[in-house]
Order: structure tokens, then C-alpha cells, then sequence
């Protein structure tokens, strides 16, 4: 498993709650663009339309740079490839549990399938993320000690 791209700041603004892995629906382009490393997760995010299709939005995967003949926009609404149950339940949990759905991390699996992974999450406050502040410098000061 080889991973393209991971979403930093996600763990900083949003508590994270389940886990889920996806396929995306992509160009021959954009699959070079990839695995070269030329993608950007950060503010991108997952919504789940009237049709039941998931669909990646805002996710940048820029221009191939050996590519010959046409192009693809780099920010287009890409669509992920879940199951239909999976789709159901994150429906549910975002619009009942006003929850979100954050893409972490782009990786390629052992068959060499580019696949996304996603998190149902909530959003923190600014309370809550000072807090993780405090406990991270506090593992630092502890760690140097001992």
C-alpha cells in the first residue's frame, strides 16, 4: 500500500469518527497525476447528492505534465465508487446527525487501485483544538524528560 496524499489538517479540525475506504472514478491522466504525488486533499470534502451517487468535490489533481492531446480540470466533481448500503448510512448520518464526510488520505492498494479514504466526522471548536494543543505539547515536554 503506497500512500499518494493525506489530509493533515483533518485531524486538527475534525474529530474523527468512522472510516471508510472508496474507489474514485478517474481519467488515464489524473491516475499519472496521482501516483506522481500531484494531489491535494486540503479543503476538499464528500457530499452525497439526491441520486445516491457520492461524489468528491474541490479535490485538486493537477495537469499531467508529459501529456500530449487535451486536459482535465483539475478541481472537478469526481465520483467515488461505494456500495449502495454504505451509501444509505452515510446519507443518514449526515443529514440526521449533521455530521461531514472528509477525504484523509489517497492511496493505492495491493492491486494498484487508487482508492480514497474517508472519515465521518464532526467539526471542532476552537476550545476543543486548543485543548489538543496543550495535551500535544505536554507529550513533547514529557517525552524530552524521560
Amino acid at each position: 500500500m503506497k500512500i499518494f496524499a493525506k489530509n493533515k489538517k483533518a485531524k486538527f479540525d475534525y474529530e474523527l469518527l468512522e472510516k471508510y475506504n472508496a474507489g474514485i472514478s478517474l481519467l488515464g491522466t489524473e491516475v499519472k497525476s496521482i501516483k506522481n504525488g500531484d494531489v491535494d486533499l486540503s479543503g476538499s470534502y464528500v457530499v452525497i447528492d439526491s441520486n445516491n451517487n457520492a461524489q468528491w468535490i474541490n479535490g485538486n489533481i493537477t495537469k499531467y505534465t508529459f501529456q500530449t492531446q487535451g486536459t482535465h480540470d483539475e478541481k472537478r466533481t469526481r465520483q467515488l465508487l461505494l456500495k449502495k448500503k454504505e451509501i444509505i448510512k452515510l446519507k443518514n448520518e449526515v443529514n440526521l446527525k449533521r455530521l461531514t464526510l472528509i477525504p484523509y488520505t489517497i492511496y493505492s492498494n495491493n492491486n494498484g487501485h487508487i482508492k480514497l479514504e474517508l472519515y465521518v466526522s464532526r467539526g471542532k471548536n476552537t476550545k476543543d483544538k486548543r485543548e489538543h494543543i496543550k495535551e500535544r505539547d505536554s507529550k513533547k515536554e514529557s517525552s524530552r524528560y524521560y
